[in-house]
């Protein structure tokens, strides 16, 4: 573990263009392997031609053309009037969907070893927050991702952590020369390797954001590659509702590739193209019994998914479908590389 302070000039981050991809062969897992959803809420989604190019972009992902916005992505707004977190602003935009709407939810070869992912983590913190968080939170937050993971043939190895004071970074936003700074000076390791941030002050009361995979990544790609969280929301920490580590088990769910449950806002359409996530038009928020966004469709809303908006206590699971999606995904854009 090392403790530093950085202060960099500002370097503004660019943002690489995405290319397509030809279409990868499908594996399958043993269904005894991945957190399983109750009978009553699992179901197939039906069968439906994918679309490339959605009706509006939300957060800015490494692979779009567009240039970068110094502004936080947007995200689905919490609608609980006492709750003053916004789960995630990670959406893919047209070019990002395009490379990974082509990659099949399914696979037919066989089950593969288990990958070993090195994993970096940075906490970065204002001066009056300086001793808020600790390497035990570091510890109990890669025993919450192992757990989350095992299932999916995932394990994390934690290469390196480091602690940095630094006010500006500690409320960098995506796109912002912030965010570009602290990360040319943090990051470590290959597209391969997870980096994540811990920001004390991560603003607008957001709980994280992530960057997806992507073809031939450019090397600033590679730089801003990683997952960003409020530091609040490690184990133990103060983020009420959101303080058992699942921030990060949902971002690296989109650094692996995966939607969140309810894309597209639509009880029509390919949604997040995987087969056993009932339709969901809506994010999930608090902890109900039970919700059912699209009542004309099989099953109900995946509450418990670590891929919907819940509070920590409700998420437990990912299913087989998101588990064959994200390997495929890591398999073709992050092994190797």
């Amino acid at each position: 573990m090392k403790f530093s302070t950085y202060i960099l000039p500002a370097c503004i981050a660019l943002l690489s263009s995405a290319q397509e991809l030809q279409t990868v062969q499908a594996e399958t897992l043993p269904t005894s392997a991945i957190h399983r959803k109750t009978a009553s809420t699992a179901k197939a989604q039906p069968e439906v031609s994918k679309a490339t190019t959605p009706t509006s972009t939300i957060a800015k992902s490494p692979a779009q053309t567009s240039s970068p916005s110094s502004s936080p992505p947007n995200s689905a707004k919490n609608n609980l009037k006492d709750d003053p977190y916004t789960r995630c602003a990670t959406q893919p935009d047209a070019n990002q969907r395009t490379l990974l709407d082509r990659v099949p939810s399914q696979r037919n070869y066989t089950y593969k070893a288990e990958r070993q992912i090195d994993v970096y983590i940075h906490v970065v913190t204002t001066e009056s927050k300086r001793d808020t968080y600790t390497e035990s939170m570091i510890e109990d937050q890669l025993t919450v991702m192992n757990d989350a993971y095992s299932s999916m043939g995932f394990t994390f190895n934690l290469a390196g952590s480091d602690f940095t004071v630094q006010d500006d970074w500690a409320a960098a936003s995506a796109g912002g020369d912030e965010e570009s700074q602290m990360k040319e000076a943090l990051h470590m390791g290959s597209y391969a390797d997870l980096n994540l941030y811990f920001l004390s002050d991560l603003g607008d009361g957001l709980l994280g954001f992530c960057y997806f995979p992507t073809e031939a990544p450019s090397r600033q790609t590679r730089v801003l590659d990683g997952c960003i969280n409020l530091a609040a929301s490690l184990p133990g920490a103060e983020a009420t509702n959101y303080n058992m580590g699942l921030t990060a088990v949902h971002e690296v769910g989109h650094w692996f590739g995966l939607y969140h449950v309810f894309d597209g806002n639509s009880c029509s359409g390919s949604g997040d193209f995987v087969s056993d996530t009932p339709v969901q038009s809506q994010a999930t928020f608090g902890c109900p019994s039970q919700q059912d966004s699209c009542p004309d469709q099989p099953g109900y809303d995946s509450i418990h998914n670590y891929m919907d908006y819940s509070y920590d206590q409700c998420l437990y699971e990912f299913t087989d479908g998101q588990a064959q999606r994200a390997r495929a995904l890591y398999d073709e854009y992050r092994a190797g590389n």
